[in-house]
């Protein structure tokens, strides 16, 4: 990227096209927060060239900008851990419950696979864990913000 606008530069071509010309080619993923970034600047460079605002005052924006983007993107992160970690809990809670089972001298794994109404039990379990760990997964995904 930084290349091609030295190139634009020494040809006397703005530096805004230089950067939207080289944008796919280095950026293929059309999500890339990495190349919305450099399209971000090539629109100060071209707000700065229209308005004749100074460059560094709308470049010192922009970094504000992005800056509170990754303070936002910290403080949801920070958010999301006790979800998560209160999934992974959630999940291990019933191995547990029988690991605890048979320390205290119970045969739980003998009433699971021994009888249908355990056999039942168990199945309904590991549906029912599986579809909340899926549930809750889509929950983090959603709150996360699936943005780039």
């Amino acid at each position: 990227m930084l290349g091609a606008v030295r190139a634009a530069a020494f040809r006397g071509l703005p530096a805004s096209e230089a950067i939207r010309r080289a944008a796919p080619a280095a950026f293929p993923r059309a999500v890339d927060r990495e190349a919305r970034i450099w399209l971000e600047l090539a629109a100060c460079f071209d707000i700065a060239e229209a308005s004749g605002c100074p460059l560094a005052d709308v470049l010192a924006r922009f970094a504000a900008q992005l800056e509170v983007e990754d303070d936002a993107d910290a403080a949801r992160q920070t958010a999301l851990a006790g979800p998560k970690a209160t999934v992974s809990l959630l999940t291990w809670l019933p191995v547990m419950g029988l690991g605890l089972g048979m320390a205290l001298g119970v045969d739980p794994l003998a009433m699971l696979f021994g009888t249908p109404l355990g056999m039942a039990a168990f199945a309904a379990g590991v549906a029912l864990t599986m579809a909340g760990r899926i549930w809750s997964a889509h929950l983090v995904h959603a709150a996360a913000g699936a943005a780039p």
